[in-house]
């Protein structure tokens, strides 16, 4: 694999180091949870200030940005695009969920410490976002023109719905390739169907009713509903019900109503419409209704198709050891792509120095190693380098 800009590559990470930190910090400081519409802004005015953020940060470095009505910003390290070359488009995003709750730093503190810059998003999706720009910074430096047409999507949106993307990829097109900076490296090549969905009862709590609630909160992965699938090349099914109701008997012998939210995550091998007839069929005549709140299809790309393979050989290749390309069960923009993959930026093998169901994303302390986020760059740069030369030399 071609490493001719390893030793500038890593020159310029050192350089920027204390930079890149401080701008992921100051941009988890920014509290982005998207909220109704207001003014110009689809998803609320910290949306936007994200947004505006990473703009700015790239225009005082020279790159080129485009604001989609605040849906989300494309970023180039050129003005000019190749419109005959085949498009590769990285893909992150500046919102967050909101703050957990039982925080040992300040949710949105951007604090540094331990090694870690600390905050909520700055897992999902800052740091990584903060990354690929700075991954387009040194090609802009360099005088870097890759063979392909590099541009960086910067959503607003995806925790929520991913319209976001949809809007940009309706006007902008779809790329030859996508690679959503969300995940884990070296490479996630699949991720599971989503079906969210609300059960309701008003059944005597102490008849049937009462047993299936019981199964329900014990079931992970998807037996009650049939859906119980294990798929050696797709993975498991995933399933998990969280309460909304009372979870008290009525006392006056009128039923109350009781509800739990389901998210089952389903290896890609089982049709969205088919499992939700499926779930339709067990519950019927026991008294439970059902109401679908989210589908979303997954996606799934062969690890030896060429360009996974050919990142994961490169994370091997810089980083050493063995780990496979994976599945996963959240929900990326590599979804949306026509063909695409997951690419970084935590390392699979962390154990991060803070207590138990702390420093994750989506938790409590969500943690960023700045090791791994500098190491993220440097990927960035040189999966975007060898996806150049591959298409060059598969033309």
């Amino acid at each position: 694999m071609n490493r001719k800009w390893e030793q500038e590559i890593e020159d310029f990470i050192e350089a920027r180091r204390g930079e890149i930190v401080e701008q992921v910090s100051s941009l988890v400081k920014i509290q982005s949870v998207a909220t109704e519409a207001v003014g110009g802004y689809p998803y609320g005015a910290a949306c936007a200030q994200a947004l505006d953020f990473c703009g700015d940060l790239a225009r005082k470095n020279g790159l080129c940005v485009v604001n989609y009505d605040y849906y989300g910003l494309e970023i180039r390290p050129w003005e000019e695009t190749k419109e005959n070359g085949k498009r590769l488009l990285l893909a992150a995003h500046a919102d967050v969920v909101p703050a957990s709750e039982g925080n040992l730093y300040p949710a949105f503190g951007g604090v540094v410490d331990k090694g870690y810059i600390i905050g909520r998003g700055v897992v999902d999706d800052k740091g990584p976002l903060i990354a690929l720009i700075y991954a387009l910074i040194f090609l802009r430096e360099q005088g870097i023109h890759p063979s392909c047409d590099v541009r960086l999507f910067v959503g607003s949106h995806e925790e929520t719905d991913m319209e976001d993307l949809k809007y940009y990829l309706e006007r902008a097109g779809q790329p030859a390739f996508g690679l959503a900076a969300d995940d884990d490296f070296p490479v996630t090549n699949g991720e599971k169907s989503l079906l969210k969905f609300r059960v309701k009862s008003v059944s005597d709590y102490a008849g049937g009713s009462a047993r299936f609630w019981e199964k329900l909160i014990q079931d992970t992965d998807g037996t009650l509903f049939g859906l119980d699938i294990c798929s050696e090349q797709y993975g498991n099914t995933v399933c998990k019900a969280t309460e909304e109701g009372s979870a008290e008997v009525p006392q006056n012998g009128e039923a109350k109503e009781k509800s739990a939210v389901v998210d089952i995550r389903l290896p890609l091998c089982q049709e969205l419409g088919e499992a939700k007839e499926r779930i339709r069929g067990e519950l019927e005549g026991q008294g439970i209704s059902v109401e679908f709140i989210r589908e979303e299809p997954g996606y799934y790309i062969s690890a030896e198709d060429g360009i996974p393979k050919l990142l994961v050989d490169l994370y091997h290749e810089v980083n050493g050891g063995e780990d496979p390309a994976y599945i996963m069960e959240g929900c990326t923009y590599a979804r949306h792509f026509c063909k695409g993959c997951g690419f970084g930026a935590g390392n699979p093998h962390e154990r991060k120095p803070f207590p138990q169901g702390h420093g994750g994303a989506h938790g409590p302390d969500e943690a960023h190693n700045i090791e791994v986020l500098l190491q993220a760059v440097k990927l960035d740069i040189m999966g975007v380098l060898a996806i150049a030369d591959y298409w060059l030399s598969h033309e």
